[in-house]
Protein backbone atom coordinates (compact mmCIF):
# COMPACT_ATOMS: atom_id res chain seq x y z
CA UNK A 1 0.00 0.00 0.00
CA UNK A 2 1.56 3.57 -0.76
CA UNK A 3 0.44 4.59 2.66
CA UNK A 4 2.47 2.15 4.56
CA UNK A 5 5.82 3.24 2.50
CA UNK A 6 8.82 5.06 4.29
CA UNK A 7 10.18 8.09 2.41
CA UNK A 8 13.78 9.15 3.19
CA UNK A 9 14.08 12.36 4.68
CA UNK A 10 15.82 14.55 2.27
CA UNK A 11 19.25 16.88 3.18
CA UNK A 12 20.32 19.29 1.27
CA UNK A 13 24.10 18.42 0.09
CA UNK A 14 25.16 22.33 0.08
CA UNK A 15 24.54 22.94 3.73
CA UNK A 16 27.26 24.03 5.81
CA UNK A 17 28.59 21.95 8.52
CA UNK A 18 27.39 23.29 12.12
CA UNK A 19 29.89 25.75 13.29
CA UNK A 20 31.21 24.82 17.14
CA UNK A 21 32.55 26.29 19.56
CA UNK A 22 35.95 24.49 18.74
CA UNK A 23 35.64 26.18 15.41
CA UNK A 24 35.86 29.57 16.58
CA UNK A 25 38.59 28.38 19.06
CA UNK A 26 40.42 27.11 16.26
CA UNK A 27 40.08 30.24 13.74
CA UNK A 28 42.12 33.23 13.40
CA UNK A 29 41.67 36.19 15.80
CA UNK A 30 42.29 39.12 13.79
CA UNK A 31 41.85 43.18 14.68
CA UNK A 32 42.09 44.91 11.13
CA UNK A 33 44.56 43.49 9.27
CA UNK A 34 46.68 42.85 12.61
CA UNK A 35 46.82 39.70 13.72
CA UNK A 36 46.07 38.68 17.06
CA UNK A 37 46.07 35.33 16.99
CA UNK A 38 46.67 32.65 14.34
CA UNK A 39 44.69 29.99 13.17
CA UNK A 40 45.65 26.61 15.24
CA UNK A 41 45.35 22.81 13.78
CA UNK A 42 44.24 21.70 10.65
CA UNK A 43 43.90 25.39 8.90
CA UNK A 44 47.84 25.57 9.72
CA UNK A 45 48.78 22.04 8.48
CA UNK A 46 51.10 22.85 5.09
CA UNK A 47 49.12 21.14 1.82
CA UNK A 48 50.44 19.06 -0.98
CA UNK A 49 52.93 20.47 -3.36
CA UNK A 50 50.94 21.35 -6.59
CA UNK A 51 51.79 19.21 -9.58
CA UNK A 52 52.55 21.29 -12.53
CA UNK A 53 50.84 19.71 -15.08
CA UNK A 54 52.89 21.57 -18.21
CA UNK A 55 55.82 20.07 -16.65
CA UNK A 56 54.31 16.65 -16.27
CA UNK A 57 53.38 16.48 -19.81
CA UNK A 58 56.81 16.81 -20.58
CA UNK A 59 58.31 14.68 -18.57
CA UNK A 60 54.95 12.17 -20.38
CA UNK A 61 56.75 13.12 -24.17
CA UNK A 62 59.38 12.36 -22.72
CA UNK A 63 59.36 8.99 -21.43
CA UNK A 64 57.49 8.38 -24.50
CA UNK A 65 59.82 9.01 -26.23
CA UNK A 66 62.96 6.98 -24.84
CA UNK A 67 64.49 10.06 -22.62
CA UNK A 68 63.98 9.52 -19.39
CA UNK A 69 66.64 11.28 -18.71
CA UNK A 70 65.64 14.06 -19.28
CA UNK A 71 62.84 13.80 -16.33
CA UNK A 72 63.54 15.07 -12.53
CA UNK A 73 64.28 11.82 -10.43
CA UNK A 74 61.56 12.93 -8.05
CA UNK A 75 59.00 13.35 -10.29
CA UNK A 76 59.72 9.90 -12.09
CA UNK A 77 59.21 8.66 -8.69
CA UNK A 78 56.17 9.78 -7.98
CA UNK A 79 54.43 9.73 -11.63
CA UNK A 80 55.71 5.90 -12.67
CA UNK A 81 57.41 4.66 -9.45
CA UNK A 82 57.75 1.37 -11.50
CA UNK A 83 60.68 3.70 -13.82
CA UNK A 84 61.87 5.32 -10.53
CA UNK A 85 65.78 5.51 -10.71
Amino acid sequence: MPGNRKTPIWTDPDDAPELTDDFFARAALKAGDRVLRPAQGTLTKPSRPKLDLRAYDRAKAALASGQEELIPADMLAACWPEKAR
